[in-house]
């Protein structure tokens, strides 16, 4: 079978670089020639400015040169910053040489509220293939992402958005590591894991010695701010962007969603994940420093704040505890050449439900196809697991098969509803279907009751977490997740420096409401 993944690009047969190729993986058997009409069609500003006008570029900084030379002064695509992520950017200058290949660019160009038109990933300005390019539709909106192959650069238009969530493409090519279509940023919270960001400089000694890049513009000139002007002034706001998108034609005018389940997905599954980690530094941490603890690792805290439940409490370890962890599993950051003992920059890196996912569960609400209820219903079921839980994802077998919303109001919560209760009579007692109808029961008014059956397990793992054999529970599972997150997505898997190894072996682990870490 052909390669349907993210390197089918770095497989195809050479082609005209003077034309633009359509290679939209899986719904095209080979990369064929587009013409100018269909070029000029795609109405986005590297199609039109450049590749409709004939202008390929070949290296990375040609697409930006190209781009911004194209616009009159004051134009936003005039607007332009360059950032920088490196999965072991943080290893001594020594190790520069093995871990220097995990760095990349990522360059914007645009400004406003809706982020950037245009996103620019490369591991070197210079590069001519495997230059990635997102640039924002107009009109029917959405990315559209364009892939660099060969020298001369052979350029392929690799689908929109919108082909993230068609049969026949979801899931291959591009939309392997971009799932619903959206931008991803997979370090997208504070500090900011690998990216050079006012809480963690990528130094100039990160790069080889002798390498170009040290004195190229992108990284002489790169934004101040760093992952934090990334994060705030581009990511979420692109992530947004197509969230709103996607659903303004139900929000304005309602209609038939013909396949929630793709929807729902989002919601009850774990498609792609967020890296987060603690603030604390690992290579400072003293034993009386407290290392502050995700949320996000304990319950799903962004996505049931935003249906109205109390954010949880502020979870800590003690750097003594902490350390003792690390030197027990032997923790380690290790690839071809590097072995560097110890934990990554910052502590604790674990995945955290999607930015993305959580911004389509509330356009889904604002859109009227899913009520806060339900959405707490379901994300109330096995909240303490709220990555990779098979008991939340059983529960897409009662999804309808289509929805129609009408006036801003949808049956679409109350049918699926009816369906897990109904299942709920004749399933196990501990079934999913039996812990949603539990939740279902207490009625509209849920937030004090599901606060209250939040607040003794918050209260479990705080009094565990100030234990050994509690917080060494506690990493086992976070290795279990990461071990997840390498499997579930691409991008888990990419650079060996992005998650730490340890001497664990899975077992299948996985919370349970009184705070303990179980099997199965």
């Amino acid at each position: 079978m052909p390669d349907e993944t993210c390197r089918a690009f770095d497989q195809v047969a050479p082609g005209d670089p003077q034309v633009l190729h359509r290679f939209v993986v899986g719904a095209d058997a080979a990369p064929h020639g587009m013409t100018a009409a269909e070029v000029k069609a795609l109405g986005d500003p590297f199609a039109t400015l450049l590749l409709a006008r004939g202008k390929f570029p070949r290296t990375a900084e040609e697409v930006i040169d190209g781009l911004r030379a194209a616009v009159p002064k004051g134009h936003a695509l005039k607007a332009f910053r360059s950032f920088l992520v490196g999965e072991g950017s943080q290893l001594p200058a020594s190790q520069a040489d093995d871990a220097g290949h995990s760095l990349r660019f990522i360059v914007t160009l645009g400004s406003g509220t809706n982020g950037p038109d245009v996103f620019l990933s490369v591991g070197d300005p210079r590069q001519t293939g495997g230059v990635e390019v997102m640039a924002w539709r107009r009109g029917s909106g959405g990315f559209n992402y364009y892939r660099s192959t060969g020298d001369p650069a052979m350029w392929m238009f690799a689908g929109n958005s919108r082909d993230a969530l068609q049969p026949e493409s979801r899931g291959k090519g591009p939309f392997e590591s971009h799932p619903s279509g959206a931008l991803l940023m997979k370090e997208l919270k504070e500090p900011w894991q690998n990216w050079h960001s006012p809480l963690a400089n990528i130094p100039v000694t990160a790069f080889p010695k002798g390498d170009p890049r040290r004195k190229h513009a992108w990284f002489t000139k790169r934004d101040p701010g760093g992952a934090y002007s990334l994060e705030f002034g581009a990511a979420r706001p692109a992530i947004t962007r197509w969230a709103r998108v996607r659903f303004a034609p139900l929000r304005k005018d309602g209609g038939t969603v013909s396949r929630p389940g793709i929807i729902m997905e989002q919601v009850l599954g774990t498609p792609t994940a967020n890296l987060v980690t603690s603030f604390r530094e690992s290579r400072a941490l003293r034993d009386g420093d407290d290392v502050d603890l995700p949320s996000a690792f304990f319950v799903d805290s962004d996505g049931l704040s935003n249906v109205g439940l109390a954010f949880p409490p502020f979870f800590s370890v003690k750097g003594k505890i902490y350390k003792r962890c690390v030197e027990k599993f032997d923790v380690r950051l290790e690839d071809a050449g590097i072995r560097q003992p110890g934990d990554t920059h910052f502590c604790f890196l674990v995945p955290e439900r999607a930015f993305e996912d959580q911004e389509l569960l509330r356009e889904a609400i604002e859109a009227g196809l899913i009520t806060k209820r339900l959405a707490a219903c379901l994300l109330m079921v096995d909240p303490w697991n709220p990555v990779y839980s098979k008991r939340r994802e059983a529960l897409l077998a009662h999804v309808p098969a289509s929805a129609t919303i009408a006036n801003g109001r949808s049956t679409f919560s109350r049918d699926m509803a009816a369906s897990i209760v109904e299942a709920a009579k004749s399933a196990a007692p501990d079934s999913p279907e039996a812990e949603f109808a539990e939740r279902w029961e207490v009625g509209g008014q849920f937030k004090g009751a599901f606060n209250r059956l939040l607040k003794p397990y918050f209260a479990a793992v705080r009094a565990k977490l100030r234990t050994q054999a509690g917080f060494e529970a506690y990493y086992k599972l976070a290795h279990e997740r990461r071990e997840q997150f390498k499997t579930a997505t691409p991008i888990g898997s990419e650079f060996t420096l992005l998650l730490p190894r340890t001497n664990i072996a899975l077992a299948g682990r996985r919370m349970k409401p009184d705070g303990t870490v179980g099997r199965g």
